[in-house]
């Protein structure tokens, strides 16, 4: 049984040529005319870039994998945890700087005395002053008393000293516990969340092989889902629509609404002589017309090789491209062949679409695409197999 999966290629802007070009050549002109010519050459330029831009776009297409690639895609892809274990704290650093805090505030819970405080200053006045009526013995008693106080000093310093050490000792036994604890803590709490990403990441490893083997086995299910998953992600800067039948294991068919010719080749070119001033001039129709046939048979190598990137067991991809052109009889447009054309794996993955010419290519593979002596292509008989496609 047949089945037609529509894809619908995104666009992320539309180009309307068809009606602006007189438009873009008014606001180039009122540039010159107001504001002197400041920032026609940009303006120019800008333009100029989105036109290369459409006429290149199709040039984007996606690696196809190659037969080493798709068994390497088979095996296992081993985890890598996104985010680093918690860092153990610096115990010396951590010690250091608690007790930094901490002694100043154990100090202030045991001032020293009065005497402790003034003796370098009361003993040696008192000591002179109670030697003065006997000078001989006033030296002696003057070492006496400032001796007296050093020692009783240094006596205080030693407790208050051993004191403080205990109290910091305690504390900061506490404290690295504590931080012993948090630590753990958020060491059990990371190991859970990487064990719980490294389950998730096996699971849909396990997933990503079965769904791969399946395609690589040809179920055309999934080759389905996997050509449907990377049409859609092409993105041209016109509108443009593909919907594709699948029906073999190695054979694809592709019909492409085409963009008109109006939507991404403008009639006029605009230029900046030296002077200055604005010049437009008509593009030959001859010209306009080889450059929408480079385009649409171009559009024609992307999708063939976005399908050959996507399911590597499609060997063929036979492409169809049409336009939508006035129809005399009716107010309706009628969808018009231009080609189809043939692509095998082989010649995609041996073109390099930065020098590609896909007219010329097209025309050696298996097709039926006509070009007019004005490099319009010709209207073709519709390929059997898009027949109801787009109903």
């Amino acid at each position: 049984m047949t089945t037609a999966a529509e894809i619908h290629v995104d666009t992320t802007r539309r180009h309307a040529f068809r009606v602006s070009d007189r438009q873009l050549g008014a606001t180039l002109r009122r540039i010159v005319e107001v504001q002197g010519g400041y920032g026609l050459s940009d303006a120019v330029e800008r333009l100029n870039a989105e036109v290369a831009e459409i006429m290149n776009s199709w040039r984007k297409w996606s690696a196809i994998p190659t037969p080493a690639d798709v068994r390497n895609a088979l095996l296992p892809r081993p985890f890598t945890p996104g985010e680093r274990p918690p860092v153990r704290p610096d115990r010396p650093l951590a010690e250091a700087r608690f007790i930094e805090r901490l002694e100043p505030s154990v100090r202030s819970e045991h001032p020293a005395p009065f005497w402790h405080r003034a003796g370098g200053v009361l003993i040696p006045v008192i000591s002179l002053i109670i030697a003065l009526p006997a000078p001989p013995y006033g030296a002696g008693l003057f070492v006496t008393g400032v001796l007296a106080w050093l020692i009783g000093r240094s006596r205080w310093n030693a407790r208050i000293e051993a004191l403080v050490k205990a109290r910091v000792a305690a504390a900061w036994a506490t404290e690295n516990a504590r931080l012993e604890t948090e630590y753990g803590a958020k060491l059990a709490a990371h190991c859970a969340r990487e064990a719980k990403d490294r389950d998730a990441w096996l699971a849909s490893e396990s997933v990503r092989a079965a769904a791969l083997s399946k395609l690589l086995g040809g179920d055309l299910q999934a080759i389905r889902e996997a050509v449907r998953h990377q049409v859609p992600s092409i993105a041209l800067p016109f509108e443009s629509e593909c919907a594709m039948i699948i029906d073999e294991e190695d054979h694809a068919l592709a019909d492409i609404d085409l963009p008109e010719i109006e939507d991404v080749v403008p009639e006029l070119r605009f230029s900046v002589l030296k002077n200055g001033k604005l010049r437009e001039s008509k593009r030959k129709p001859s010209e306009r017309n080889e450059e929408y046939a480079t385009l649409a048979t171009g559009i024609a190598f992307l999708i063939a090789a976005t399908a050959f990137a996507a399911a590597p067991t499609l060997q063929l991809v036979t492409v169809a491209g049409h336009t939508q052109r006035k129809n005399r009889n009716s107010l309706d447009p009628i969808d018009t062949y231009v080609f189809e054309v043939r692509f095998d794996r082989q010649t995609v993955v041996a073109s390099d679409p930065r020098t590609l010419d896909p007219l010329d290519a097209v025309r050696r593979l298996p097709s039926r695409i006509e070009v007019a002596s004005n490099g319009a292509l010709k209207k073709i008989a519709p390929p059997a197999w898009t027949e109801n496609l787009w109903d």
